[in-house]
């Protein structure tokens, strides 16, 4: 009988008590597909935790709420939205429940979980309650990441209540999600005090804020006293809150990257934030793409900051004197590094100037006017200035226009210098490709990137010369071309180069050809299965067919090269996508792997599962490495990956080492592992001891003795039981 006399309990109760039968149905179900839930997170600062070589289980349940679990870094998990398009939308109501649990459980019971990321179109179908109890439940969570896409949106509610939670973020980002009421500002403002001790990183992009609420959220950034980088992107800001923001830039002193795209307009106040430059010595990147500001007193400001190494104009329109006054700056500053003025639609004069200051500035590396369509007499001029300055590696223009006559004068003076390979433009003309091809040919020191843009006004022979100059060339470290048309001779070439050249490490090809049996694809396939320098491949398509799917397919299966590629097409069919599929689950070293029009299908989730497999296992190698997890199946990691060409700059990219550091430290794990070989593998728990005998016996063998036997044997050769 319950309190009231009657049988049946009260509503709260009986809704508690369903509740708690739902949630044991779902752990019980879950536990059948693998999930486990009782054994407690092991993670700690110098280990990992059992959950990141257990994810495929989890990450089949969270697909029902287009979520992955991934490892992003050693030991270091993260629950983020997946970018796979659901062409029906509809999983079932069990499925969606399963996954929702999931969501709301796994930053509660596992340190582990220290990303959470909602920034790829998160498309629950009953996001409310679960991203209302998630929020709360993930006080540990050191990384937040919210993005709208598409119709998709949070409550502002649900974000209120959620965001009071987090106490030990170190990056927030805030992306195209409307902060429209004065409660969610002041939510904002109070989570990035209650973690401005440890806040590293902020952003915030196109949030329609009102001048008020920014005014909230930019003063509550004074309390992030170690911030290094914020971002303040598509959010117009008006006089009081750039006031504001000049008293963050002057206060903090640690802020290295601000950026302010489109956030200030219609010549906008700019001088509080000019006067904090000048006497600001962290800030070594600043962007301000699209803003329309008092230039000059930026210009000014660079006169006396020395600390300042890039500046980023893109899109920012600008008059000839302030022009001029860039180029004065450019003349006395001994900082910069990195100019980028591309899209600012210079006129010749202005462009002139900036040449002339050339001639003066010894510091400036890379100067970016791509998509400016100066004369040759402007670039001319940059050819002189470049006689006497050795220091700007780069600069960059979308072309050139004059008569023939200044064409063969310009070619002269490219030649001179260094000037071929200093000086970057799109080599559309044949007079220009000829002193190219022998800049290609020289080893000009300058050539680290080679855009060759549309190759199909340029002649055949011309290209397949370049192409043969190219096999041998070893400093051009990325090669972009663009083809509409295929040309058999051509496509050999390419091959051939690419087959040959030791150089290269990026490679980007656009390729419109009018038809899905695209033979550049398998040309390009074909020379990856022997090249073991190119890391990094996008390919641009209208779709690929089945001829090309296959080499592709062969090629994932046999390069151990290759860690990010770009697949962008217009169309993909289901046949081509499981040939990919079935090529990539047996790649080992691709780590990144993006797609458009990625269907969410049984192909589509092997592509996931194999690359959150290969970042698995880089990232037990890396633990290995690092001495922060000397087990078996690490070694085994570090064993697979040793011998990849691309394992130097992985490594280095995940432990945040140099290459010189990381090839010393791999070194060093070959001698532990020679060292260590029958503790590793388990033959030996504690010791070795041998009877009593005259002849030397194994446990008299001194450490140069057991790395000399292990080098012949591998920590695989022992199998486990």
């Amino acid at each position: 009988m319950d309190g009231d006399g009657r049988g049946e309990p009260p509503p709260q109760k009986a809704a508690h008590y369903c509740v708690d039968d739902r949630i044991q149905y779902i752990r019980e179900f879950l536990a059948s597909k693998g999930v486990d839930f009782d054994r407690c997170c092991t993670f700690d600062t110098d280990g990992d935790c059992w959950l990141a070589g257990t994810l495929p289980p989890w990450n089949k349940i969270l697909s029902a709420v287009c979520l992955e679990l991934i490892e992003l870094r050693p030991a270091a998990l993260c629950l983020r939205s997946n970018d796979l398009f659901y062409p029906n939308g509809n999983s079932s109501v069990e499925a969606l429940d399963y996954g929702a649990y999931l969501f709301t459980w796994l930053p509660k019971q596992h340190a582990c979980v220290q990303w959470i990321c909602l920034n790829e179109g998160i498309s629950f179908r009953k996001p409310v309650f679960a991203l209302n109890m998630a929020l709360p439940s993930s006080a540990r969570v050191r990384h937040l990441t919210l993005e709208k896409r598409y119709s998709n949106s949070f409550s502002e509610l649900d974000l209120c209540d959620g965001m009071a939670a987090f106490t030990t973020l170190e990056t927030f980002q805030f992306l195209k999600l409307d902060i429209t009421s004065r409660d969610l500002a002041h939510s904002i403002a109070a989570l990035l005090r209650e973690n401005g001790r440890q806040l590293v990183k902020v952003r915030f992009e196109r949030n329609d804020l009102s001048q008020p609420s920014a005014a909230v959220i930019l003063k509550a950034l004074l309390k992030c006293h170690v911030l290094s980088e914020l971002s303040f992107d598509y959010n117009h800001l008006k006089k009081h809150n750039i006031e504001t923001l000049a008293e963050v830039v002057r206060s903090l002193r640690n802020v290295k990257k601000l950026t302010l795209d489109f956030s200030i307009s219609e010549r906008g106040l700019f001088g509080p934030i000019a006067k904090a430059l000048e006497s600001n010595t962290s800030l070594e990147e600043l962007s301000l793409k699209g803003c329309r500001i008092q230039f000059e007193l930026l210009f000014e400001a660079l006169h006396t900051n020395t600390t300042l190494r890039l500046l980023d104009l893109k899109f920012c329109k600008m008059t000839f004197n302030e022009v001029m006054h860039l180029a004065r700056a450019l003349t006395l500053n001994k900082g910069m590094r990195t100019v980028l003025l591309s899209h600012c639609r210079m006129e010749d004069e202005g462009i002139l100037l900036l040449a002339n200051a050339m001639a003066i500035n010894d510091t400036l590396e890379k100067l970016d006017l791509f998509d400016i369509f100066p004369s040759t007499q402007v670039i001319m001029a940059f050819c002189r200035s470049l006689k006497n300055n050795r220091t700007l590696r780069s600069v960059g223009f979308g072309g050139t226009i004059g008569s023939d006559q200044e064409r063969m004068e310009l070619s002269h003076q490219m030649s001179q210098h260094e000037c071929r390979g200093r000086i970057a433009l799109r080599w559309k003309d044949a007079d220009q490709l000829t002193p190219l091809t022998i800049a290609l040919k020289a080893d000009a020191p300058s050539l680290h990137e080679l855009d060759l843009g549309n190759i199909d006004d340029i002649p055949c022979a011309l290209l397949c010369s370049l192409f043969d100059v190219l096999a041998s060339n070893t400093v051009v470290r990325a090669l972009r071309i663009t083809a509409l048309h295929y040309d058999c001779r051509l496509g050999e070439a390419l091959r051939n180069a690419l087959i040959s050249n030791r150089s290269i490490k990026r490679l980007q090809l656009k390729f419109d050809i009018n038809s899905s049996e695209d033979p550049f694809i398998g040309d390009v396939c074909k020379a990856l299965l022997v090249n073991t320098t190119v890391a990094q491949l996008s390919l641009f398509s209208c779709e690929i067919g089945l001829t090309p799917s296959k080499w592709f397919a062969k090629m994932l299966r046999q390069n151990r090269t290759l860690t990010s590629i770009e697949l962008h097409l217009l169309y993909l069919r289901g046949r081509q996508l499981q040939m990919i599929s079935r090529g990539i689950a047996e790649n080992i070293s691709v780590t990144s792997f993006v797609m458009t029009c990625l269907r969410s299908n049984r192909a589509s989730l092997r592509i996931r599962e194999a690359i959150g497999r290969n970042v698995g296992l880089l990232n037990r190698a890396a633990k290995f490495v690092m001495r922060t997890n000397l087990t078996k199946s690490s070694a085994q990691a570090f064993e697979t990956l040793r011998v990849a060409p691309s394992f130097v700059s992985q490594l280095s990219e995940v432990t945040e080492k140099s290459e010189q550091e990381a090839v010393a430290a791999i070194e060093a794990a070959d001698r532990y592992i020679r060292s260590h070989y029958l503790y590793l593998t388990g033959v030996v728990k504690f010791s070795v001891e041998c009877h009593p005998s005259a002849r030397t016996q194994a446990d008299a063998l001194n450490d140069y003795c057991w790395q000399a036997i292990a080098q012949f044997l591998k920590v695989s050769d022992v199998r486990d039981e």
